[in-house]
């Protein structure tokens, strides 16, 4: 989510297009190399941040915090690449879960009922669900982010969470399992990119 902080001065979205345009090609370049070198995807590079799963849990939490995150109405959640980006990543991590990876990944859990989700995200009652939580806590970073005054409408929110809760747990799966395969341990992958190297 720290990606995103630059392109919203003082609230408003700048220069998203541009960005999620190039991480678009950077997928169809990734898809592609594959495609034609599988060797590729057993490349372990020694800086973390260049990694393929850093890449897809980069990316996926980017996309994820912009469309899911921000109230539907509002014009940072409805920029044009942003389907186009989600579609492509969902296709990759198919291609790549399909050919490449030694496990399944798991169905998505249900949501936490209407009644758990609004009174976390009404009263500050601290969820037991990780995936609410975690939705919470995209949903006020990004509430931050674009100077959204008030409280969150409840019935709008439960379905941005009910419909980010099953992309979110893919790309969250396909990450873990993608590490495990190519021999990276989660806590190199969990900083921010000046950090990372072995």
């Amino acid at each position: 989510m720290s990606i995103l902080t630059p392109h919203f001065p003082e609230g408003q979205h700048r220069g998203l297009e541009t960005h999620m345009m190039q991480l678009h090609r950077g997928l169809v370049e990734i898809y592609e190399g594959m495609r034609r070198y599988p060797i590729v995807y057993y490349y372990h590079s020694r800086r973390a941040y260049r990694s393929l799963p850093y890449t897809f849990r980069m990316i996926g939490g980017m996309v994820g915090a912009l469309r899911w995150g921000l109230p539907a109405h509002h014009p940072g959640s409805q920029t044009p690449w942003d389907p186009t980006l989600i579609t492509g990543l969902e296709d990759v991590v198919f291609y790549l879960d399909d050919r490449f990876l030694s496990e399944n990944l798991k169905d998505a859990p249900d949501p936490a009922p209407f009644e758990t989700f609004e009174a976390a995200l009404l009263r500050g009652k601290d969820p037991a669900d990780p995936w609410l939580a975690d939705f919470l806590r995209i949903n006020a970073f990004m509430r931050d982010l674009a100077c959204l005054d008030g409280d969150p409408e409840p019935v709008e929110a439960y379905a941005r969470y009910g419909a980010w809760l099953p992309f979110a747990h893919r790309n969250r799966t396909f990450y873990e399992a993608l590490a495990r395969d190519l021999g990276y341990e989660l806590d190199q992958l969990e900083g921010e990119p000046g950090e990372l190297t072995f």
